[in-house]
């Protein structure tokens, strides 16, 4: 189910702004580790990463041996797209259904290892698409701007193996980074709405 918001949020970049929620965020199962309780070997990863604008900027200002990839800047196009900072979405270069920013030595993305390693917020580095996994900002037919399971999550074809599984929900588990992009008023009226929809459920 899709509720319209109370007002559309934006972002701490202006884009995306989130007018709509997908009640699925509060119901569906999700490791509340996420990825490090899986073992999947990044699987989300395996068709490449979004860019977002804003994000790739930052990024080309990092020593690229320090990062441990070399990426030739020039060659990415972005799209128009509000649903991603700045406006404008891209994908990242994959060989071998592997991320180019995927660690090749193990699993995990060397974005966020360098930012550990550099005492970082991963989340200035690391893209919103990335980061906001289990859940995304998207349009869903005539809804727009609309936070919702991410797009394999509503596919059970895609298979992944944390679909559904796992002792906590996605907004859950995605909680901390919406509370980062969008701020405490965008949490506090999902969590009424959550509340409201557990008390439906368990009635």
């Amino acid at each position: 189910m899709i509720l319209q918001l109370t007002k559309a949020y934006k972002s701490i970049h202006g884009l995306p702004v989130v007018s709509y929620v997908d009640t699925d965020i509060f119901t569906q199962n999700y490791p509340e580790t996420g990825c490090l309780e899986m073992g999947c070997q990044d699987i989300c990863c395996s068709g490449g990463a979004i860019m977002d604008s804003v994000t790739f900027k930052k990024l080309r200002e990092v020593d690229e041996e320090d990062l441990g990839v070399h990426i030739d800047w020039e060659t990415y196009e972005f799209d128009d797209d509000p649903c991603y900072p700045g406006g404008k979405g891209c994908y990242t270069t994959f060989t071998n259904n592997r991320c180019m920013f995927q660690n090749k030595n193990g699993f995990g993305c060397i974005i966020h290892s360098y930012c550990l390693k550099k005492g970082i917020d991963f989340r200035e580095l690391k893209f919103f698409a990335c980061c906001i996994f289990p859940c995304e900002v998207n349009n869903i037919g005539e809804y727009k701007n609309v936070l919702t399971p991410g797009y394999e999550l509503r596919h059970d074809e895609y298979n992944f193996p944390c679909n559904k599984t796992g002792n906590t929900t996605i907004y859950e588990n995605a909680k901390n980074d919406i509370l980062y992009y969008f701020g405490s008023s965008l949490i506090e009226e999902l969590e009424t709405i959550k509340n409201n929809i557990l008390i439906q459920v368990k009635g």
